[in-house]
């Protein structure tokens, strides 16, 4: 489970960097979408986190909850692979 707290928001922030660093392309030039919550990110990820380990708390419902989340992860590498052998994503 301590894998799954760097998630979207975080990689969101760290493509953004790598965006800006790269291309030159920050957050008033189209890449907002990358950073949603700017310097923010830790303190939303952290208070997401706080709340889950609040609702999600015995053994069982960790593991319930680490198994859906293997699951929509393998679904949409899926739809992505698919995608890819039709050629959408060249």
């Amino acid at each position: 489970v301590s894998q799954s707290r760097y998630g979207s928001m975080l990689g969101g922030a760290h493509i953004a960097n790598n965006v800006q660093k790269s291309l030159g392309i920050g957050e008033k030039d189209g890449a907002a979408f990358f950073n949603a919550y700017g310097d923010a990110v830790l303190q939303r990820w952290e208070a997401l986190w706080d709340f889950i380990a609040s609702v999600i708390t015995t053994d069982e419902e960790i593991q319930a909850v680490s198994l859906a989340v293997e699951g929509v992860f393998a679904w949409v590498l899926n739809v992505l692979q698919a995608d890819e052998q039709k050629g959408v994503w060249v």
